[in-house]
């Protein structure tokens, strides 16, 4: 499996307004307008990275891990039901949300949901962060990380590696 990047992250809010205010007033993010309902924000070309989904309670909702083309996601998906994992389409709303072409979505050991996408919307309009930020390193890299809870690290830490292709690192 090629993972190219941690694309985007959703978050559920209880207080999305008061998520508004900390992205863009503290982090410096441009908050953008989809439509959806969903507060999201972007940071360099994709149209959005971060998804915020009206909740009752406050916590990770999805992260969303980038595929090179339609193709490799399909590979991708036949490599995580290979492992045993239940691997579910998207509907065409989460598609809409996540302003991509294609996803696919399973849950890790952990419980955490894990999305895998390609075709991601990006926009050719300048970044425009209200904190005067001329921009964050993003485009081809990604998020950078994710930090994920367990109980288990032993088969949480197999499942990414073996199953997804990713390095332990420090």
């Amino acid at each position: 499996m090629n993972i190219e990047q941690l694309g985007y992250l959703g978050f559920n809010s209880t207080e999305p307004s008061a998520f508004t205010d900390y992205a863009t007033g503290a982090l410096g993010m441009q908050a953008v307008e989809g439509g959806t309902g969903r507060p999201s924000f972007r940071i360099d070309s994709y149209e959005q990275r971060i998804i915020v989904e009206p909740s009752d309670r406050n916590g990770a909702a999805y992260m969303g891990w980038e595929v090179s083309d339609v193709d490799e996601l399909r590979a991708a998906a036949g490599e995580v039901e290979a492992a045993g994992v239940q691997v579910n389409e998207a509907s065409a709303e989460e598609l809409e949300v996540r302003r991509v072409a294609g996803m696919v979505h399973f849950l890790d050991p952990a419980g955490h949901r894990v999305e895998l996408y390609a075709g991601p919307a990006k926009t050719k309009d300048a970044f425009v962060s209200p904190r005067g930020i001329p921009g964050f390193i993003a485009e081809d890299l990604g998020l950078g990380h994710a930090v994920l809870s367990t109980r288990n690290l032993a088969e949480t830490q197999a499942f990414y590696v073996d199953v997804l292709g990713f390095k332990v690192s420090d």
